[in-house]
């Protein structure tokens, strides 16, 4: 290439770079110093602009986190959710003995539903009154009432702190009463993958090995209740009244709720208990389901 070709090809990059330069360039109102942005028919001025792009960007946050011994065995759990724009991380460590007591609870139940009478009568005979609730909240007779779970107190101990972190990061983040317990239930929905399980599992385990809506229904119900929300279990059975899905009623006075989108709830003894689906990832409270059904069955926790 001869060097008036190389210089004609200079010459044409420094045209379009000052060409794109002169097109990025804003507008000036006649009459002041402040750029004019327009963004499809609206225009901003470059300090509203600055606070338009910079509440749509996404930041990153970090739940405080607790620390065992070093002695202690456990298990490393790293999280990962958004709410509100908020990318939130959160590291957990996790007891090996109570997750492996969580565990055996689990083989114990599997154990007890694949049993003939006998050994069902043995196995509910040597086990403390607590556990024994539990298991009998997993047989058709309970209707998928499985309060005992949420009420099991080693877990019930450990999701304490669970709860506590959360309520420090939401009073961070100026989060009021309804939206504290929203953030909960963005926690579970978003963080703990959904997984069909066979049988219902304690809230330490769903944690690690992850669950269905029963699973983590009845992990925030945990949580919710030790941040000192009053909670009920929401059970909407199918048409041969088994299976069916569960969800997590949270109960608020109307001053608490917010007025800018419509809320669904269940009342029970004259308290609404709103409904919180917890499947997926960005569901809200109050927001309407497929699985919610006009008739269902409340179980309060508290």
């Amino acid at each position: 290439m001869n060097k008036l070709v190389v210089l004609k090809y200079k010459k044409i990059i420094v045209f379009l770079i000052f060409s794109l330069l002169f097109l990025a360039k804003p507008a000036f109102a006649a009459s002041s110093n402040t750029a004019i942005f327009t963004v499809g028919s609206t225009k901003y001025t470059n300090s509203n602009f600055l606070n338009l792009t910079s509440s749509l960007e996404i930041t990153t946050q970090n739940v405080p986190s607790f620390t065992y011994p070093e002695s202690a065995k456990i298990t490393n759990r790293d999280y990962q959710w958004q709410y509100n724009n908020i990318t939130y991380k959160w590291h957990l460590e996790i007891p090996n003995d109570l997750l492996d007591w969580d565990r055996e609870v689990y083989d114990l139940i599997d154990k007890f539903y694949h049993s003939n009478g006998h050994t069902q009568h043995n196995i509910l005979s040597s086990v403390p009154n607590s556990l024994k609730e539990i298991i009998l909240s997993t047989t058709l007779i309970s209707n998928s009432n499985h309060t005992p779970f949420i009420n099991e107190q080693n877990n019930s101990l450990y999701v304490k702190r669970l709860a506590d972190s959360l309520s420090e990061q939401a009073n961070f983040n100026n989060y009021d009463y309804f939206h504290t317990a929203e953030f909960a239930q963005s926690f579970v929905g978003g963080a703990i993958p959904y997984m069909k399980s066979d049988l219902p599992k304690l809230p330490v385990q769903t944690l690690v090995d992850n669950g269905d809506c029963t699973d983590k229904s009845i992990l925030l119900a945990t949580i919710l209740k030790n941040m000192g929300y009053n909670v009920a279990l929401l059970f909407f059975p199918n048409e041969d009244n088994q299976d069916g899905h569960l969800a997590v009623g949270i109960e608020f006075s109307d001053p608490q709720i917010p007025t800018n989108r419509d809320l669904i709830y269940y009342l029970h003894d004259g308290v609404k208990y709103y409904f919180t689906e917890t499947t997926e990832p960005g569901w809200k409270i109050g927001e309407d389901s497929d699985e919610a059904l006009d008739e269902g069955f409340v179980y309060p926790v508290n």
